[in-house]
C-alpha cells in the first residue's frame, strides 16, 4: 500500500508541503528542523533491490530541510529484521532498533554541527 502512496504526485506533493510547513513552524519558534525517515521493514527489501520508492521525495525535501533517511543504515545491518518488533509487518522499531536509530540520529546531528559544545560533552552514547 505505501508504495502506491509514493507513486501518487498528489500524495507526495501533500507530504512535501507538510514538511515545508513543519520547517517554517520550527524555524519561527527558534529551533532547527530535522526530518527523520524511519522505513518499514518491507521497505528495506525495496532498497536492497535499488527501488527506494520514497527516496525521490526525500531528496526533494532535503533541498529545503535537513533530512535523515535511516533506510540505508538499516539495510547495512546483518539482520535488519532484528531492529523491528515484528517480522510480519515491521512498522515499529524494537528496543534494539530504537537504540540503533538513536545512535544514527546522534551521529547525524554531530556531523551537521547541530549540538552545542556543552551539550555534546554531556551526552553519552
Amino acid at each position: 500500500f505505501s508504495v502506491s502512496l509514493y507513486r501518487s504526485s498528489e500524495v507526495t506533493e501533500l507530504l512535501y508541503q507538510i514538511a515545508i510547513s513543519f520547517k517554517h513552524f520550527v524555524t519561527q519558534n527558534g529551533s532547527i528542523p530535522l526530518l527523520v525517515m524511519a522505513p518499514y521493514l518491507h521497505e528495506i527489501e525495496y532498497l536492497r533491490r535499488g527501488e527506494g520508492y520514497y527516496q525521490p521525495l526525500l531528496e526533494r525535501m532535503n533541498e529545503k530541510l535537513l533530512t535523515l533517511d535511516l533506510g540505508n543504515a538499516v539495510l547495512s545491518q546483518n539482520n535488519p529484521s532484528s531492529l523491528f518488533v515484528s517480522n510480519l509487518y515491521g512498522a515499529h522499531l524494537s528496543d534494539k532498533g530504537n537504540q540503533f536509530a538513536a545512535g544514527a540520529l546522534y551521529e547525524f546531528i554531530q556531523n551537521n554541527h547541530m549540538l552545542h559544545e556543552d551539550v555534546a560533552h554531556t551526552v553519552k552514547h
